[in-house]
Formats: structure tokens, C-alpha cells, sequence
């Protein structure tokens, strides 16, 4: 999710020249470079807990900042260009172009902002057994809140046949779709695998 969201920032900001800057080799390269970084997280699993907990702890966090100021970024971005275009057709300038394009990006990003609150949703339950989990002594309250968390679960596990299917679904419509620009359907791609 991150990674798209970085993907995204760059197709705004770099507009025109977003095709030479983003290019198969270099997204590539990025691809293989995320793959290498989780193999070596999950490798240290073997040797101590410890030290995966802490690599997970701070992946997770610095993909949480990232996104968050990507998103940031985009939606002041678009904001101020959504502004820029007002005062155009205000001054009898029409350009009819540049609404529809920042309508459709704009509604792009929340699509995939919904889906970045929805996987911080379905992993909530994971993170608060993890964090309540050294101190099992506490009181009977905490059977409440586990009590809770087992229900989360279970509708995680429906959103987890909804992910199966919804990246079965999006490695269809990747290998269908012509349009999209190489790099950015790798991207996807492997998402999807990874996710499957």
C-alpha cells in the first residue's frame, strides 16, 4: 500500500514526466528491493524473536508515516490545483480538461485510501493481542477485549476470502488491461501476488 501510494505522489508531481522517471527497470528494481527486505525480516525469525519484532515494528511504522505524508502531499496538491482551476474560470478562462482530471484522480485516491483504512481495520485485532499479550496477568477485563478481538477475527477471515478474491479478480483484469502504464501494472501485480 505504500508503494502505490508513493506511485501515486509521483504520478502527480511528476506529471508529463512521470513515464521516463517511472520506468519498468527501475519499478523492477524496487519490486525485487521490497522482496529482498522481507526475506531478510522473516529470516531473522530463525535467529530471535526479538529482532523480528523489531524489524516488523519499525517496517510497519515507516510505512505508516510514508503513506500518511504521500496522502498528505496529494491531497494538498490537489487541493491547490483544484483552486488554481477556479480562479481560471473565474477569469473566463475555461479549461474543461483539468476538473475532470483531478475528479478522477481525486476520486483514485480515495479509493485506495479506503483500502489502506480497510487493512489497518482488518490488522487492529493482530496488534492489540500483540500488544496486550505481556501482560496476561492484568485483570478480567482483558477477557472482554479478547473476547471482542476472537469476533474481529472471524470477520476477518471473511475479509480475508474477500482479499483472495479481489486480487484473483484484479491479476485478471491486469493481464486483460492494455492501457496501464508497465511499471505501474508490475506494481499491482505483484501486490496481488503478495497478497494472495
Amino acid at each position: 500500500m505504500t508503494a502505490i501510494s508513493v506511485e501515486r505522489l509521483l504520478a502527480l508531481l511528476l506529471g508529463l514526466r512521470y513515464r521516463q522517471v517511472v520506468t519498468y527497470r527501475r519499478t523492477c528494481i524496487t519490486v525485487t528491493g521490497f522482496w529482498i527486505l522481507s526475506i531478510v525480516g522473516a529470516s531473522t525469525l530463525s535467529w530471535n524473536r526479538l529482532i523480528t519484532s523489531w524489524f516488523q515494528y519499525k517496517v510497519a511504522a515507516l510505512c505508516l508515516v510514508t503513506t500518511t505524508v504521500a496522502y498528505t502531499k496529494i491531497f494538498c496538491t490537489l487541493r491547490h490545483n483544484q483552486i488554481h482551476v477556479q480562479n481560471h474560470v473565474a477569469q473566463g478562462q475555461p479549461s474543461q480538461a483539468i476538473p475532470l482530471n483531478i475528479a478522477r484522480y481525486r476520486k483514485a485516491v480515495y479509493s485506495a485510501l479506503w483500502v489502506q483504512g480497510t487493512l489497518v481495520i482488518c490488522y487492529l485485532p493482530y496488534v492489540i493481542v500483540v500488544a496486550l499479550q505481556p501482560q496476561r496477568g492484568m485483570s478480567l477485563s482483558i477477557y472482554r477485549v479478547e473476547s471482542e478481538l476472537i469476533f474481529l477475527s472471524a470477520l476477518n477471515i471473511f475479509f480475508s476470502v474477500t482479499a483472495f478474491l479481489g486480487n484473483t479478480l484484479i491479476l485478471v483484469a491486469l493481464h486483460k488491461e492494455t492501457s496501464l502504464h508497465a511499471p505501474s501494472k508490475l506494481l499491482y501485480r505483484n501486490l496481488a501476488i503478495t497478497d494472495l
